[in-house]
């Protein structure tokens, strides 16, 4: 699912990111495999720093690929820094996060106190080892067996010590997977972001299960991982099409459906007729339905938002909270222009996530109207609710960017 799906079918940083790491990795080992007199051409690590950069400008996780063939070259392959195309490999691939770190520094390092703000003060176990085999999971439970038992084999006939791919292949892995456990440990992490690691050890496995006493019941497990992603892929279809209930919070209507995230896959095209529907039947907005502004307080819906009812319905939209809140959205928004005094919106969040209106939006506006419940049915059973709060003759306090001080309303609810 981890190779397929996330790195592969969504739109995420991953995808580039394995890209760009697994080229590198071809690369690097092709080199390491050549004579000692002939690696690290000035050739070789101009291409090698190119896709190191291309890596470090897709997500900050580049820099554990870089980290882990700088420890080859500090441990066992010293000659390396005789050679002018390592030091070429070195610079060109730090200027793959140079532009991360000018426009940090330019825009206040929202980058590290967004990421700053993940990390804790206590112990929390149970996130490690949720995220440990959640991460496991998302790379198929059959491919993780062949992986485990592929690495034992080859570790097994090339010891560490003396067979630098096993070197290379696990400096290039295992720090990230031990970074990415230590922010669990202490914060909030994702299970996916330990998705390289097993990705780089997959090729090694690969190789290992040459070393079994019969490789052909590894090919069957390889049919196994295919056979399992296609059931998971079908069984996913069907349930977030088809299942009439939802297997998140069922009351209150507000919260309905959150920690469902099947939800988030169906439902917004049909919800874009409603609220269309809607607007136009607004007693104010509905005599200018085609100027109102969409807007909502997270960067998630605000990207579905944005896609699925502003772009179709040819309106503006404009997440406005704190910078933590809006994300992107920061530096996009001024891209809509900046409301003006009475104009008219409504103020969209989805049950399941359930982001109330804000204070200083509510303030904002002469008045608003009665919220909106439209349902998404499921099954033919309402599964969760797009809350449509009217929002009448604007008057002033929302910046171009969106960006204000969060404080929630007590008629939020």
């Amino acid at each position: 699912p981890y190779g397929n799906l996330i790195a592969g079918w969504m739109v995420m940083p991953d995808a580039p990111l394995m890209t760009a790491w697994m080229l590198a990795l071809a690369q690097i080992v092709s080199i390491l495999g050549g004579p000692e007199e002939e690696q690290f051409t000035t050739k070789q690590g101009m291409l090698l720093g190119l896709t190191l950069a291309l890596a470090l400008m897709s997500k900050v996780h580049g820099l554990f690929l870089g980290f882990g063939i700088g420890l080859v070259a500090i441990t066992s392959h010293r000659h390396w820094w005789k050679r002018t195309g390592w030091y070429a490999c070195i610079i060109i691939g730090a200027a793959g996060i140079l532009p991360q770190v000018l426009w940090n520094l330019h825009n206040g390092s929202p980058m590290t106190s967004y990421q700053g703000g993940r990390i804790g003060q206590r112990i929390h176990w149970d996130d490690m080892f949720r995220d440990l085999f959640a991460g496991m999971g998302y790379q198929n439970p059959f491919v993780m067996v062949l992986i485990i038992g592929g690495l034992v084999l080859w570790i097994r006939n090339n010891p560490f010590m003396r067979n630098a791919y096993t070197r290379l292949f696990l400096f290039c892995s295992i720090p990230l997977l031990l970074a990415m456990m230590g922010i669990a440990l202490y914060g909030d992490s994702l299970p996916h972001w330990t998705g390289p690691t097993y990705m780089t050890l997959l090729p090694l496995a690969a190789a290992g299960t040459a070393y079994a006493a019969k490789p052909a019941r590894y090919m069957n497990w390889t049919k196994g991982g295919w056979w399992f992603l296609q059931l998971m892929l079908l069984t996913m279809t069907l349930f977030s099409k088809y299942y009439p209930f939802t297997t998140g919070t069922i009351y209150p209507p507000s919260k309905k459906g959150a920690g469902d995230l099947t939800l988030d896959f169906t439902g917004w095209k049909a919800w874009k007729d409603a609220l269309q529907d809607t607007l136009k039947n607004d007693p104010i907005i509905g005599a200018k339905p085609d100027s109102v502004w969409l807007l909502s307080g997270f960067y998630f819906p605000a990207a579905h938002i944005e896609h699925y009812f502003a772009h179709p319905l040819h309106l503006r939209s404009k997440p406005v909270g704190p910078f933590n809140n809006i994300h992107n959205f920061y530096f996009t928004s001024p891209l809509q222009g900046a409301l003006k005094q009475g104009d008219n919106a409504v103020w969209l969040d989805i049950s399941n996530y359930d982001r109330p209106l804000l204070d200083q939006v509510k303030s904002a506006f002469d008045s608003t109207g009665q919220k909106i419940l439209i349902p998404q049915e499921r099954g033919g059973f309402p599964v969760r609710y797009l809350k449509v709060t009217p929002l009448y003759h604007y008057r002033k306090g929302i910046p171009e960017t969106g960006l204000i001080n969060l404080r929630i309303g007590g008629s939020a609810n």
